[in-house]
């Protein structure tokens, strides 16, 4: 099984405005499609390992996204997948 987190974006630009944030604070971070699991639409999301989740929210909550809808943690293997919303 493996987790990570993600911070859910509707907006392209906003994600990856945010992972350039993250990576200039050496947060390691990768862009990738909102996974369907979420049920959130077809934007991206921005993947972190959690052990980055406070850097990442502090990040976050310096800038302003209007186009966030939310911060996941989400165990998936084995052909299941799970979510929790950690931030709204």
């Amino acid at each position: 099984m493996e987790k990570y987190c993600i911070f859910a974006f509707s907006s392209r630009t906003e994600s990856i405005r945010f992972f350039n944030l993250l990576k200039a604070a050496a947060v390691p971070a990768m862009i990738i499609n909102l996974p369907r699991m979420l049920n959130l639409g077809c934007g991206l999301s921005v993947k972190i390992s959690c052990a980055y989740f406070n850097a990442a929210a502090d990040i976050y909550g310096r800038n302003a996204f209007r186009t966030f809808l939310g911060a996941y943690e989400l165990t998936v293997g084995g052909g299941r997948g799970s979510a929790r919303r950690i931030m709204s």
